[in-house]
């Protein structure tokens, strides 16, 4: 397991992070999971991000507060990364009803860049049949990036077979 930290008044610092709990380091061999240090352009984040970040105090003696992203945030991060990985975690929000379906749908609508927009909604759909099909609810064959893409014409001049989009 780990956890991405960004150290927002000391940014340099970030590399430190991996050095000293990053994986792989003593730490994670000690305790199990570890830290990764991270840039603001790490992850794409969904428009008012910062105001709904939860704060966890770390030491209060030194005043350190940590922000953490708020679970809708995270997964729309998730979907915009739209790795495997990222697809089962957000199956794993969804099946253990930690996030709510309206509301990541709300945030994909969001997006202002359409293409960001239009990954998302792919990325939202493969990682929600993921789920169906493993709870024995979805289509039997996968549904991927490819059988996601638009439809193309096959069935030119001398080939008799029907094309995609209908038709001859």
């Amino acid at each position: 397991m780990e956890g991405d930290a960004y150290p927002v008044h000391s940014p340099e610092k970030s590399i430190l992070i991996d050095g000293s709990i990053g994986e792989n380091s003593l730490f994670h061999q000690t305790h199990g999971y570890y830290g990764h240090g991270v840039s603001p352009e790490t992850a794409t984040l969904p428009d008012g991000w910062k105001e709904r970040t939860i704060p966890l105090q770390i030491d209060t003696e030194r005043g350190i507060v940590a922000h953490c992203l708020e679970k809708h945030d995270l997964a729309y991060s998730k979907l915009a990364a739209g790795r495997e990985k990222d697809f089962d975690f957000i199956g794993d929000l969804l099946k253990f009803r930690l996030i709510n379906r309206g509301k990541i749908q709300r945030l994909i609508n969001t997006a202002q860049d359409a293409t960001l927009r239009e990954k998302l909604t792919r990325n939202w759909t493969i990682a929600t049949s993921k789920l169906e099909r493993r709870e024995g609810r979805g289509p039997k064959s996968p549904v991927t990036l490819s059988s996601l893409q638009s439809p193309r014409r096959t069935g030119g001049p001398g080939d008799s077979r029907p094309n995609t989009l209908g038709g001859r």
